[in-house]
């Protein structure tokens, strides 16, 4: 039964990390091209939005520190996690499809810690294949002007950890019970400034960020499963 309602959540949000998928790997191909082919700055205005991305047009630029990537990895991430978040939790809701998953032989911790493990661990796996995908490509010689090593792409892979707690309090949003909207998006309001402050490039120890994403992320499950044994969903 659990491999079941893995298959369906799978197969309900594989549309969404294909097009995720597919803005993660324009983003890395941009960079990349931009380094590689220089045939492509003369194209007019094509020069400055590649640049606007990575600013790999001088010898001083360097992955994963200089120009824009971890923004816009970053803007695509969220924009990715929440959409899974919202159709996992708000979609069933609005289809009404509850009554029948929690009808099934399984518990209800089952059924949604089963759903968040699924969704959780695709988008992790997804978003971070661009990572894996640029920090290969730099660290391989004579593919751009400037040193790399691995460190240097920590603050990136911070965000990518960071997008848990947005994935959290987005599917606690979409499931729990309140009288208006404002109210029910309580939850993604108060994961706002911790998030911010996650994937800001500020001096935080990695130890430090790692325990604050692990414990954030504990409350918000906490929440989830609390909101799932008690919420009437018929």
């Amino acid at each position: 039964m659990i491999k079941a309602l893995a298959i369906k959540e799978l197969r309900e949000i594989a549309w969404i990390l294909a097009i995720g998928a597919a803005a993660y790997a324009c983003m890395v191909g941009l960079i990349i091209s931009l380094s590689m082919t220089q045939g492509l700055l003369a194209i007019p205005g094509l020069r400055r939005f590649l640049q606007s991305i990575a600013t790999y047009g001088s010898d001083r630029s360097l992955p994963f520190v200089q120009g824009s990537f971890t923004t816009h990895y970053w803007v695509i991430s969220f924009v990715l996690v929440v959409a899974i978040a919202f159709r996992q939790s708000l979609g069933e809701n609005r289809r009404g499809t509850y009554c029948f998953l929690l009808h099934r032989p399984l518990s209800r911790t089952s059924v949604f810690i089963t759903k968040l493990v699924v969704g959780l661990g695709l988008f992790l796996f997804v978003a971070a294949l661009p990572l894996l995908a640029l920090g290969t490509w730099a660290a391989t010689p004579g593919t751009h002007p400037g040193p790399f090593e691995w460190s240097m792409t920590l603050p990136a892979w911070k965000i990518w950890a960071s997008m848990s707690i947005a994935y959290l309090a987005t599917f606690l949003c979409g499931i729990r019970q309140a009288r208006w909207r404002g109210s029910r998006l309580a939850p993604f309001a108060a994961m706002t400034l911790p998030l911010l402050l996650l994937a800001a490039p500020l001096p935080m120890p990695w130890l430090t960020g790692s325990l604050s994403i692990l414990l954030i992320g504990a409350l918000l499950l906490n929440c989830i499963l609390w909101a799932a044994a008690t919420r009437d969903f018929a």
